[in-house]
């Protein structure tokens, strides 16, 4: 099982690194940031989780959920 589950967490690393860039331009920070929250996540999620319904790292839904969070709340940082 461990086997599987760190294949599938190398594969996900490997697809999520321009999705991990992305995330970090768009806020600002260095590409590096980016692929570290990447390969980190994948590795924890390799080494302590097995699951083949859950989704590790930095991906758009999350994304989507945060924003609409942050707009109900009001903190957009359209205020600036």
């Amino acid at each position: 099982m461990f086997l599987r589950d760190s294949r599938a967490a190398l594969s996900v690393a490997l697809i999520g690194f321009p999705q991990g860039m992305a995330f970090s331009l768009i806020v600002g920070l260095p590409l590096h940031y980016g692929i570290v929250a990447v390969i980190i996540s994948a590795i924890i999620g390799g080494v302590f989780i097995s699951s083949r319904a859950l989704i590790i790292g930095p991906t758009n839904a999350i994304s989507i959920l945060i924003l609409s969070i942050f707009n109900n709340l009001q903190m957009t940082g359209a205020e600036k």
